[in-house]
């Protein structure tokens, strides 16, 4: 097919600032990415947009396996049913664990829905 670019699961972004592999970052009005590489201001660093990924959790609150998570980009965790504020991103991912509150991170399965408040 002449205008298939690719399967969709990365995509490449030029960094505005120093990236490290392993951050999530939102992209966009919505699209949320996991940094597959490091670097600095100007370099194209490819972001995973799917998957399943380990990522720091708001201590506070037990996320079940199967909930709806968001993304707090001022604690740069994630949540469930956060109040949103600006540039938060809901519905951003799946819990794929149970955590109960004190636990520190979460496996999350990217999905995509999400918009940035």
């Amino acid at each position: 097919m002449k205008n298939y670019v690719g399967e969709g699961k990365t995509v490449t972004i030029t960094a505005g600032g120093t990236v490290t592999t392993g951050d999530v970052d939102v992209i966009g009005t919505g699209l949320v990415g996991v940094a597959m590489y490091s670097g600095v201001s100007g370099d194209s660093i490819v972001y995973a947009i799917e998957g399943v990924f380990q990522m720091d959790k708001i201590a506070t609150g037990q996320i079940n396996a199967g909930d709806i998570v968001d993304w707090d980009v001022s604690a740069l965790k994630v949540g469930k049913a956060i109040t949103p504020a600006a540039g938060d991103v809901s519905d951003f991912g799946i819990a794929m664990d149970t955590v109960l509150t004190g636990v520190a991170t979460i496996k999350v399965k990217l999905h995509q829905k999400g918009a940035v408040s």
